[in-house]
């Protein structure tokens, strides 16, 4: 049955797909308003990490529209244009989001959920959002139409993205190191992925303008701000740089005698922040 608030040249599915997450991530985004103990929060978690891959997937889904080409009017030559170009930032987005879910999975697979905790707003909001995003994924499939009917669809999941990252916000109020810098972590990748999904509407501007011109991909970058729902506290106010948040979540090696540096492989001498080690069991510790 056709969705009467979508006109016909709209890619239905992608559509609809976005707005079921957005809806389901600002329903929990509520719910987690409130107050979420210790019990909840790992549950919850689960179910928000599951959200960031299931949207994710539905993002890797879009990735391969297939957009009908028609020339910009008024070209007198022909150009380059690559009516796919707008896919390969979807593609980045997805990744991001994916990388996301699997974070998640990873530092919260050696923790008990206790599913069978008595019924809560947070819990049913999150077991909500879950299954919403996986319907959601599911429905996309060999999507195709107009180029500005994808640009719509993508606009569409940029909002879902901010619905996610207010949601992980809410959530991470609740939370306390390490679990505040996982979730953290996700709201890095939430705004890799806006970023992302804006640059495949300024690649569609600049592919439908005659010139193709930098000011179109700009014009369009400047009605997009990144995630403008957050309040970009200042660097050094606790808590307000996720990107430094996300960083400190990872292990940093201990420092070595002076000189040290002299006898590694050049590899090895790397700014610390590059070095990441691999997660040995029980690194995260304690979660809550």
């Amino acid at each position: 049955m056709a969705d009467p608030a979508v006109p016909e040249w709209m890619p239905v599915p992608p559509l609809r797909s976005a707005r079921i997450i957005s809806a389901a991530a600002q329903s929990a985004a509520r719910a987690w308003e409130q107050q979420v103990t210790p019990g909840e929060l790992l549950a919850v978690s689960k179910d928000l990490g599951s959200a960031l891959g299931n949207t994710g997937g539905a993002l890797s889904r879009l990735s391969v529209y297939v957009a009908a080409y028609q020339a910009p009017a008024g070209k007198r030559f022909r150009r380059y244009d690559d009516p796919d170009e707008p896919n390969i930032y979807i593609g980045c987005a997805a990744r991001a989001l994916e990388c996301a879910g699997r974070d998640m999975a990873l530092a919260l697979s050696d923790h008990i959920t206790r599913r069978g905790q008595p019924y809560s707003p947070a819990l049913s909001a999150g077991a909500r959002l879950a299954e919403a995003t996986r319907a959601a994924y599911i429905m996309i499939e060999h999507p195709s139409g107009s180029a500005a009917g994808r640009d719509v669809a993508v606009s569409a999941f940029m909002a879902a993205a901010v619905a996610l990252d207010t949601a992980a916000e809410n959530l991470a109020a609740h939370a306390s190191a390490p679990m505040s810098t996982i979730l953290a972590r996700q709201r890095v990748r939430l705004e890799q992925a806006h970023i992302a999904l804006r640059e495949s509407l300024a690649a569609s501007a600049a592919g439908k303008d005659v010139s193709g011109s930098l000011a179109a991909a700009q014009s369009m970058r400047e009605r997009h701000p990144v995630l403008s729902h957050r309040s970009r506290p200042a660097p050094d106010t606790p808590g307000g740089d996720a990107a430094a948040l996300a960083t400190a979540g990872f292990p940093q090696p201990a420092p070595g005698p002076a000189g040290a540096v002299t006898h590694q492989a050049a590899a090895q001498a790397s700014p610390a922040w590059l070095r990441v080690q691999a997660r040995r069991p029980g690194t995260y510790g304690a979660l809550l």
